[in-house]
């Protein structure tokens, strides 16, 4: 067997090639006497202006928010817009019109004569009721003349007793 046979050296030339053609497209220093010290002990990549950046990026931040809410409103605004239009007029007056024959219909359903009934009734009810207060309160005007008529009645069927003793007694006294 052979060590280097020519398939096998056609192989490990294609590697070394590779690497060659690889290293020389990826060498981004040019070649100097400290290129490995340069390459190793690489300075520091934050430009010297870092805190005007951040104060740049921070201000746009900041626009972008502003922005943003003021999209929001415009967009609600808009929705606000489409939904008054959206809103028929027609539509509207129609579902009232509905409402109201439907509320026509129910009211002439509803027995006027009944309830013509239950008013007379109670009309009725506040009359006797009325007739009532008056009742006594004459009643109770009257009440003193009535005790006063009875009390002279009482005295007067007392004389009249006494007056039929009287008369007994002398039908009695003659008879004897």
């Amino acid at each position: 067997m052979h060590f280097f046979s020519p398939l096998r050296n056609k192989f490990v030339l294609a590697i070394v090639l590779m690497i060659t053609v690889v290293l020389f497209a990826s060498w981004s220093m040019p070649p100097s006497g400290n290129m490995f010290a340069e390459f190793f002990y690489a300075k520091d990549t934050v430009p010297g202006s870092y805190d005007k950046k951040m104060a740049e990026l921070d201000k746009a931040l900041a626009h972008l928010e502003r922005t943003k809410e003021k999209l929001k409103e415009k967009d609600i605004k808009k929705e606000i817009d489409r939904a008054l239009k959206d809103i028929d007029a027609k539509l509207v007056r129609e579902d009232i019109d509905k409402v109201k024959e439907s509320a026509d219909l129910i009211l002439q359903d509803i027995n006027t004569e009944k309830i013509k009934q239950q008013i007379d009734a109670a009309i009725a009810r506040v009359d006797i009721e009325k007739i009532t207060k008056r009742v006594k309160l004459a009643v109770a005007d009257l009440q003193p003349q009535i005790e006063q008529s009875l009390e002279e009645a009482r005295d007067q069927i007392e004389k009249a007793r006494d007056e039929l003793k009287k008369a007994r007694e002398e039908l009695r006294s003659k008879d004897i």
